[in-house]
């Protein structure tokens, strides 16, 4: 995977839409995700967003409270007594030895996101946790979600011209 045509073509998204991380950000963590997670180049995946806790720890209490049937119900609001909030959401994964934070704005070295946008999260959100949490209509409104099928197709076509 080449770092800086990658951050490039997520940039390019990022330009061609409207307020993706101001409220589409977990959308488009999701759609990062589903292509980064067959790449032998992008090793230790994973979901997460800034929190003061821990998201493992937040994700068996709410398992021993039973809000999460088998994991099948997941509402990002639930997680807030918790510790967990979602300023904003990306993917992380180590490219040549290096950890990156994807997100619409690029790849960016993970430090300087959490340098950003707060504490580094032990744990990490499940694909489909943040799948579920990510289709709610609950996340800021000043992101249009019917621009969601368009970032996905830019998406598809960035990671296949990227892998062609």
């Amino acid at each position: 995977m080449n770092v800086v045509e990658t951050s490039r073509m997520l940039r390019s998204i990022d330009d061609a839409h409207v307020r993706i991380n101001w409220g589409g950000c977990a959308s488009m963590a999701v759609m990062i995700a589903e292509k980064l997670q067959d790449m032998s180049e992008v090793t230790n995946l994973r979901i997460v967003a800034p929190c003061d806790g821990c998201i493992d720890a937040a994700r068996e209490e709410l398992l021993d409270y039973g809000q999460h049937a088998n994991g099948a119900n997941h509402k990002k609001e639930s997680w807030y007594d918790h510790g967990v909030w979602f300023a904003h959401v990306w993917v992380e994964g180590y490219v040549e030895g290096e950890v990156f934070a994807f997100d619409s704005t690029g790849l960016t070295p993970v430090g300087d996101m959490y340098a950003k946008w707060g504490a580094a999260p032990s744990g990490s959100f499940t694909l489909d946790e943040m799948r579920s949490m990510a289709a709610e209509l609950t996340w800021n409104d000043a992101f249009d979600r019917s621009q969601l099928d368009s970032m996905q197709d830019a998406v598809d076509t960035g990671f296949a011209q990227l892998e062609g």
